[in-house]
């Protein structure tokens, strides 16, 4: 629930105009990734800021105005105003275990404007959080579901019943390892979630 004092989060497919207005006006904070391409996000530096940051100018794009035109059954509706934003740019590199590395570059736009509160190294380890329930996705698909499995609920109701009843013995076991992780003193993240789901499935047996 977007709300102030909030912070939101968002993947690079999901930013329009129409939604990053729209989650502003809740009067929650916005760190969003954008694609990198400037005829899917045009940007216009208006300023260099002392961290790398910059503090842009974003206009609609064709495709972000003809889809809301769409959306809307109004062939003649308006671009939307300019917005005033932040940007940060980063680049990730990740090495898998045979040892060979790929390299992305992210575009981040938020709406946490001053560089000194909000440094870019900061706004950038705090949107790296994001895919943590990417994470948990797959580990509730794969890990406590069972990959090979289907849901057994042969109704949307039943299917919801089960859904429920995966997220609800998901956090009770997450839960678990964070108050682990708390009496180690160490990061949640190091804790496997299949040995947590191991131990207690030996101890349930």
């Amino acid at each position: 629930l977007l709300r102030p004092g909030t912070l939101n989060l968002a993947d690079r497919n999901f930013f329009s105009m129409n939604r990053w207005r729209a989650a502003v006006a809740t009067g929650a904070q916005l760190v969003w990734r954008v694609k990198n391409g400037q005829k899917s996000v045009p940007v216009k530096i208006i300023k260099q800021l002392s961290d790398g940051s910059s503090r842009v100018r974003v206009r609609e794009s064709n495709a972000m105005l003809y889809a809301r035109r769409r959306a809307l059954g109004d062939p003649k509706a308006p671009r939307l105003e300019d917005i005033t934003a932040r940007m940060i740019e980063f680049t990730v590199t990740v090495t898998d275990q045979a040892g060979k590395s790929t390299r992305s570059r992210f575009r981040v736009l938020t709406t946490l404007l001053d560089p000194h509160a909000y440094p870019a190294e900061q706004i950038a380890a705090c949107y790296a959080e994001r895919w943590q329930v990417e994470i948990a996705y797959k580990t509730i698909k794969t890990s406590l579901r069972g990959g090979d499995r289907r849901l057994r609920g042969q109704s949307p109701d039943l299917a919801e019943q089960e859904i429920w009843g995966l997220l609800a013995a998901y956090n009770i076991l997450i839960a678990y390892a964070v108050d682990t992780a708390v009496e180690l003193g160490i990061d949640p993240d190091e804790i496997s979630f299949i040995h947590v789901l191991r131990a207690v499935r030996d101890h349930l047996i």
